[in-house]
């Protein structure tokens, strides 16, 4: 709006005050022009009317800002004195409003509902239209700071409590809820997929360190410094049962005689990597605390580890001797070896074999263990002994034997075996597993490891 125009609607206002000062000083008694009602629809408070209704124009400059001007050219009369403020009908008033509008904010008068001035603002338009005034005193708002005071800074803050609030109610029913997804059951049964103990139970706790072995060739293990089992649980796994007193002779009859040493409890087979400083270490204890090396000491590298669990120490007798390993068929032996599997009697030690890998216990008390050895077959001569890089380890009932990768890399098959002949050979005893009647064992492609430490 210019500022002619301003200044025309000034004159206007003061010369209309002037009329009515005049005719009121004429008459002689006090002005007592009427105020004007109030408009309808417009809400008043304790008998105080709202000011008139203004409506505003919009001016679109140049940079497409909108700026809002009012229009004063309304003749607005003569503002009537204040009357006397009532508080307690304001408050009999607001109270009232507030019963017959229950969905609405207490202290602002209208219901909660999100912010939308934090949108991003559409593009302008190629023609403008007018937003309602509303939509003005929004935008002139939005560009200035807001107080501690502001009706929307406590209307945002309120929101932002009851979503926290209902965020931490939606968790408390979430962690109910696990006692019956997964977890404990009714009457406090374990549910679907629950790994834990039941509730309102003591969990068990896991084994202590150096808690009772899980079986006999773990123990022995433990006993051999620098090759303890890593995982002990695994390792007892690849050992499988043999039956007791299952003895038979060469011929596969029942044996007359089923002595306990040499009786097969358990068998079988891992690969262990031994490292520079495991094998130094066991080098240098070649011969001592059950510990037999052949003529080439350990070495760094694979190894096969065969443990073979027996009813009775693993040690020398009285009035007998016997014998225990495995025995496998190489598929790609060394020059001078047969390439094709023994033929012996069913039960005999080297059928179906042309490797022997066997430790033995003399008859005490003139000898008590020798070995290990390598048994090759030469054809016409036989099984002879070969050098070999094996060693073995001897504690309680448990032979564990250690065979290089590289005289292990062409078995195909395999089986464990104990010998028992008393001295005069008047008696014998083998015992095989699996038993003679049963084919030998595959070499597994993959042979499963077992980490020592």
């Amino acid at each position: 709006m210019s500022q002619p125009r301003v200044e025309k609607v000034a004159d206007q206002i003061i010369a209309a005050d002037a009329a009515r000062a005049q005719a009121a000083g004429r008459a002689g008694k006090p002005d007592t022009t009427q105020p004007e009602e109030p408009t309808p629809g417009v809400v008043t408070l304790g008998g105080i009317p709202e000011e008139p209704p203004i409506s505003p124009t919009i001016d679109l400059t140049d940079d497409g800002r909108i700026t809002p001007t009012i229009d004063l050219t309304k003749d607005l009369g003569d503002v009537p004195p204040d009357p006397p403020f009532d508080s307690a009908a304001a408050d009999a008033e607001y109270e009232e409003w507030r019963r017959q509008h229950p969905e609405c904010s207490p202290d602002m008068g209208f219901p909660i509902k999100e912010d939308d001035e934090d949108e991003p603002a559409a593009p302008a338009e190629t023609e403008p239209v007018e937003p309602p005034a509303a939509a003005l005193t929004s935008a002139k708002l939005a560009k200035e700071p807001r107080s501690e005071d502001d009706p929307r800074t406590s209307q945002r803050a309120r929101i932002i409590i009851v979503a926290v609030t209902a965020a931490i109610v939606l968790a408390v029913i979430g962690l109910s809820l696990s006692g019956f997804i997964g977890g404990a059951g009714p009457a406090g049964t374990p549910g679907p997929g629950a790994s834990g103990p039941a509730a309102g139970t003591t969990p068990t706790p896991p084994p202590a360190a150096g808690g009772p072995p899980p079986c006999e060739v773990a123990g022995a293990l433990r006993t051999l410094p620098g090759l303890t089992a890593t995982d002990e649980a695994k390792l007892c796994g690849l050992m499988a049962a043999d039956g007791q007193a299952d003895q038979v002779e060469y011929d596969g009859t029942p044996a007359t005689i089923h002595p306990k040493p040499g009786d097969i409890v358990a068998a079988g087979i891992a690969q262990v990597n031994l490292s520079a400083d495991q094998a130094a270490g066991l080098a240098a204890k070649c011969g001592t605390g059950g510990l037999r090396c052949a003529a080439t000491k350990p070495a760094s590298g694979t190894y096969l580890m065969y443990s073979v669990d027996n009813a009775e120490p693993a040690a020398g007798v009285s009035g007998a001797f016997w014998e225990t390993g495995i025995g496998f068929f190489d598929a790609t032996p060394e020059a001078g070896v047969a390439n094709q599997p023994y033929a012996g009697a069913p039960a005999d030690v080297f059928t179906g074999h042309n490797t022997i890998y066997t430790t033995r216990f003399g008859s005490i008390p003139t000898i008590d263990v020798y070995g290990p050895f390598r048994l090759l077959n030469l054809g016409p001569t036989g099984f002879m002994e070969r050098p070999s890089g094996t060693f073995d380890y001897l504690s309680g009932n448990v032979v564990i034997g250690f065979i290089p990768s590289a005289e292990w890399d062409g078995a195909s098959t395999y089986r464990f075996f104990s010998y028992y002949s008393l001295n005069d050979n008047s008696a014998r005893a083998v015992d095989e597993a699996p038993d003679f009647s049963k084919p030998a064992i595959p070499v597994p492609a993959t042979i499963p490891t077992v980490e020592l430490r």
